[in-house]
């Protein structure tokens, strides 16, 4: 049975992200009025997360979940799982049951991993060595 995963979800920080980048927008397509298009695309994120939101409460998951996950990876590592700390080249990470718990999302079913050192044996027997990383 394949592992549950979570791939973040709509967030403002995306709009947040592209008005940073402003210069260089600009400086790639200078005719482009990044004024309007920064307004109208961070307009559809806003109906985005609106609509997200809605269908996680109405599932029980806590909206919060998806906001921190995707401002995860810029955590400082003192702020991290101490297995994903020592692995910031992860392209993947599993969540504990006991974490995500915490977070109001429920697992149904839960096989493996249940540790890091866990995930690091699965790891090594499919070759992906430091792919992901177990956050607990």
């Amino acid at each position: 049975m394949p592992w549950p995963r979570f791939h973040g979800g709509a967030s403002l920080s995306l709009a947040d992200r592209l008005d940073r980048d402003k210069e260089k927008v600009l400086a790639a397509n200078p005719q482009v009025d990044f004024d309007r298009l920064s307004r109208e695309w961070r307009g559809r994120l806003t109906k985005d997360v609106a609509r997200q939101d809605a269908i996680l409460r109405a599932s029980g998951i806590d909206t919060g979940f998806y906001r921190w996950f995707d401002e995860m990876a810029g955590l400082p590592a003192s702020s991290q799982s101490p297995d994903c700390a020592a692995n910031p080249e992860a392209e993947a990470i599993v969540f504990s049951e006991d974490f995500l718990l915490k977070r109001g999302v429920s697992v149904d079913y839960n096989g493996e991993p249940r540790s890091a050192a866990h995930l690091h044996r699965i790891n090594e027997q499919r070759g992906w060595v430091k792919r992901s990383c177990f956050w607990q």
